[in-house]
């Protein structure tokens, strides 16, 4: 029998309105998990982190895939095989964006038709801090001059510039994310080349790095190496610097403002890509300003963790953060463990001091090397940066971590 007391129209409408509603947010739901899901599964693996670009300057081989370990291996040339799943790429902002409104991208693509031939995918980086390019600093953005010393005028290398801009300055914050677009537009000219992209770092917050820093003594007076007149000479530097930023207005709530709109260009950029943010733990990385706006350069400050929870609750299964100075005796900070508690990916990048075979003074042993891969494993880490010497010597060891990173066996 038909129903004598048919609903309204409006009534049945509405109920259809919200079971489509609800469709759609379950598929938009869906769509996130898998496309996060996807996005873990591309950057997971063994990262190897190229040293030599010839985007670095002429001091840099023009051979970018030669390492440095020559005399171990009759060929220098590192193969893209299946001891590594990702090329991690680093490129100093001032190279790329020699004038205004000029960039240089040619040879990301010559280097990226290299790697996606052999089936590998890409971690790529714009560096800022001393690496931006100096006509901005002429138009007028806010910067300090580094304090040089005999160390750093050693370490000059091509496009670095004796100054650092202030992170927080509008003009800066557009140029940062302008250039991210214009890289992400040459990629998409190429199909490969965009696909191949499975991580972008920000690197707007920084020094002479990939990690996010304002503090970077080490970089302008050397490692102490146990040196306690070296030490001094550090903590001397960390207060040079702590002043000079105070000088242009540096406070803790502006450098967190500014990491939220770098990353924001960045993401306008690459809306479809995972994001990174890389860093040296501790609690010196930033400058320790007390009352009445003195600087206390051997005090301790939580700005650097304060960036990464500030990341991390912004960008949730799309950020990814990951400790470059990993090793089996540390680098492995609580905030990597708040981070996937909150459904971030990490990664770790090998101490080359610790760990490496880059320099003749750096130990190389295949014992304690294994013993990190596995904890890193242990550790639930996405990914693993190597560099030259251990890419070169631990083949094997590298195979088999990749494959377990990647969840296969």
């Amino acid at each position: 029998m038909a129903n004598m007391h048919p609903e309204p129209v409006s009534i049945l409408e509405t109920r259809r309105a919200r079971t489509s509603a609800t469709l759609l947010l379950l598929a938009a739901l869906f769509t996130l998990i898998g496309a996060a899901t996807a996005f873990a599964q591309d950057f997971r693996g063994i990262h190897y982190a190229i040293a030599r670009n010839a985007l670095h300057g002429p001091q840099w081989t023009s051979s970018w895939r030669q390492t440095d370990d020559c005399t171990l291996q009759k060929s220098c040339q590192i193969q893209f095989d299946d001891r590594l799943s990702v090329v991690f790429l680093r490129y100093k902002w001032a190279v790329l964006n020699p004038a205004e409104n000029s960039y240089r991208f040619d040879e990301i693509g010559r280097q990226l038709d290299e790697i996606t031939a052999a089936g590998k995918k890409v971690s790529i980086v714009i560096m800022a801090g001393k690496y931006t390019p100096a006509w901005l600093m002429r138009k007028g953005v806010l910067h300090h001059r580094i304090p040089l010393t005999v160390h750093a005028r050693e370490k000059q290398e091509g496009s670095a510039q004796q100054w650092v801009p202030a992170p927080w300055d509008p003009a800066f914050i557009e140029e940062y994310g302008k250039v991210h677009r214009k890289l992400a537009r040459f990629l998409r000219s190429n199909p490969r080349w965009y696909d191949a992209v499975v991580l972008v770092k920000v690197a707007g917050i920084a020094v002479h790095s990939p990690e996010i820093r304002l503090n970077g003594p080490k970089a302008f007076v050397g490692k102490s190496g146990g040196d306690p007149s070296r030490r001094q000479q550090q903590f001397q530097m960390n207060a040079k610097l702590c002043e000079a930023w105070l000088e242009i207005g540096y406070s803790e709530d502006k450098v967190l403002q500014a990491s939220r709109r770098l990353t924001s260009v960045v993401d306008q950029a690459f809306p479809d890509k995972p994001l990174g943010m890389a860093f040296v733990p501790g609690s010196r990385r930033f400058p320790t300003i007390k009352q009445g706006w003195r600087c206390a350069p051997r005090a301790k400050n939580r700005t650097l963790n304060k960036i990464l929870r500030q990341f991390v609750s912004d960008y949730n299964r799309r950020a990814v953060i990951n400790s470059t100075i990993f090793h089996t005796g540390g680098g492995y900070p609580r905030i990597l463990e708040w981070a996937k508690s909150n459904g971030a990916h990490i990664g770790l990048q090998l101490n080359a001091q610790r760990l490496g075979c880059r320099n003749p003074a750096s130990r190389c042993d295949a014992g304690e090397m294994a013993a990190a891969l596995n904890e890193a494993v242990r550790l639930g880490a996405s990914f693993v940066e190597v560099h030259n010497g251990n890419i070169q010597r631990y083949r094997t060891l590298l195979s088999k971590t990749d494959k377990a990173l990647r969840g296969r066996r």
